[in-house]
């Protein structure tokens, strides 16, 4: 009850391969991770996602909960450009705390989404983290999130050697983070 499956059902959707990224725990750099649940189900709520939104997001950017210390989170892992995964984020579900728990020095180097990035995409939004990569997602753009913004020019020359299609880019940073990319 409240398990991916149960909310699959509910709500009519079927989860491609859910059962490769969300049936018991996997353990991924040393974290255990579950699948989502009514608690991660309910946090997407609370954001304002909707039910299918939901189910679309877990799917795609493969989702997942686990506990770090005393905290609840979305897991999320981080893929390459070649879908060989690099590292992970979390975002702490409780109100108390860090929002972002245990982000790996993977986020110095790679973009969250960028595996979503087709090779022929000429235009590409960068934004900040990773719930605004899923409302850009959602409404239809392709977008990446910076997740910091930790050696910069490593992270754009990757990105253009491994889309050379691509044309313009364009950032949409929150206030406080463009005070601290002006600082750098």
């Amino acid at each position: 009850d409240g398990d991916i499956f149960a909310l699959a059902r509910k709500f009519g959707k079927k989860i491609a391969g859910a059962e490769k990224h969300f049936v018991g725990g996997a353990k991924i750099q040393n974290v255990t991770t579950y699948r989502c649940d009514k608690r991660t189900y309910d946090y997407f709520l609370k954001r304002n996602f909707t039910e299918s939104e939901y189910l679309e997001l877990v799917n795609l950017f493969q989702l997942r909960k686990a506990r770090l210390g005393q905290n609840y989170v979305v897991f999320m892992p981080m893929f390459d450009f070649d879908n060989q995964e690099v590292g992970w984020v979390s975002r702490n579900m409780g109100e108390e705390g860090t929002r972002y728990l245990n982000k790996r020095g993977s986020s110095a180097r790679y973009f969250y989404g960028e595996w979503l990035v087709p090779e022929w995409c000429e235009r590409l939004a960068i934004v900040e983290g990773p719930f605004d990569l899923y409302r850009t997602y959602l409404a239809g753009f392709g977008a990446i999130a910076s997740l910091g913004f930790a050696q910069p020019n490593l992270r754009l020359a990757r990105l253009v050697k491994a889309r050379p299609s691509l044309r313009k880019i364009r950032l949409f940073f929150d206030s406080d983070a463009k005070k601290e990319l002006i600082e750098r």
